[in-house]
């Protein structure tokens, strides 16, 4: 863990108080995003996203409830939701709706989880066409915004910079895996082909990233490293794939 601490603090520039609170937390009993996992952190993209997200709120003084047991509870609970929907054991409509009794059994107001679908959830990026609907399909993790009702816009700005990213790389990665099984992958969206698909994201992805500049130099400049080495080791397997799916 000092490993991976220091890697997120000098590496990504991340606050020391989000690494403290994150390092030192216990992985959550019977949440299946966190399951046979020893730590609560990594460096891989589905667990390097929650400190990254953290960081970026805290820096922008969204409200004091950042690194509070209230949201990181919420947090959990929506990634231990959508790990069962990823494994299939419940529909993506099932687990809009745990979503949604997760937001009601702490207090969120009906009015307030509609406005949270319509400006994060369902939301639109700006950058990225809408044929890239794969790259939408964290959005859910957005129900944790709720403790900040008045930073909706700026919560989905940073999310536009990092998340997208993320899920080109695990995409990147699982290319072949979910060609085979039909899954969710944004370089299958669309009827574009794999390469198309490709060179159009890795170009709009080196756009997005670039506000990151100006809030935490440390983070922009290693996310646009780790874009630049996945590109350079997988490239050739986007381009052995070929033609269209």
């Amino acid at each position: 863990m000092p490993t991976l601490q220091n890697y997120l603090k000098k590496d990504l520039g991340i606050h020391p108080d989000v690494v403290d609170f994150l390092c030192t937390r216990q992985v959550p009993e019977k949440n299946a995003y966190w399951r046979r996992r020893k730590t609560y952190l990594s460096q891989s993209p589905g667990y390097l996203f929650i400190p990254i997200h953290l960081d970026l709120l805290l820096r922008s003084n969204v409200g004091e409830s950042v690194l509070s047991e209230t949201h990181l509870l919420l947090i959990e609970k929506i990634l231990h939701s959508a790990a069962c929907q990823e494994a299939g054991n419940i529909t993506y409509l099932q687990h809009l709706e745990e979503c949604r009794k997760i937001l009601q059994e702490a207090g969120i107001a009906e009015g307030e989880i509609r406005k949270i679908e319509a400006s994060l959830i369902n939301r639109p990026f700006t950058l990225f066409p809408e044929k890239y609907t794969s790259l939408r399909r964290a959005n859910s993790f957005l129900y944790s915004a709720a403790l900040f009702p008045n930073h909706y816009d700026l919560l989905f700005h940073y999310w536009e910079c990092v998340m997208p990213l993320f899920l080109f790389l695990d995409d990147l990665t699982d290319l072949a895996e979910d060609l085979a099984n039909k899954s969710e992958n944004c370089l299958l969206d669309s009827s574009s082909s794999v390469e198309s698909n490709f060179f159009a994201l890795h170009s709009i992805i080196a756009e997005s990233i670039k506000p990151l500049e100006i809030v935490n130099s440390k983070l922009y400049q290693e996310l646009n490293k780790l874009r630049q080495e996945a590109v350079a080791s997988t490239l050739g397997g986007v381009l052995l794939s070929g033609g269209k799916h």
